[in-house]
């Protein structure tokens, strides 16, 4: 289940400092949401991911409604 607090640092990621959507980039990060909200991602690992700055690899093959659009 996401946390409030999990989905506002993850809405963090997708926007720039000036809150412009960051485009094709969002991608990874709306995944990485559909995915701890199925499940298949834990919290804590998306928290790893953020702290990192960027989705990594082994989480981008987890399953999400929106995996066939992360590259």
């Amino acid at each position: 289940m996401l946390s409030d607090e999990l989905y506002l640092a993850i809405e963090k990621m997708k926007y720039d400092k000036k809150n412009y959507p960051l485009g094709e980039v969002t991608t990874p990060w709306i995944h990485l949401q559909d995915a701890v909200d199925c499940g298949s991602v834990s919290p804590m690992e998306a928290y790893n991911a953020i702290e990192l700055g960027y989705v990594s690899e082994h989480l981008k093959v987890r399953k999400s409604r929106y995996q066939h659009l992360v590259k």
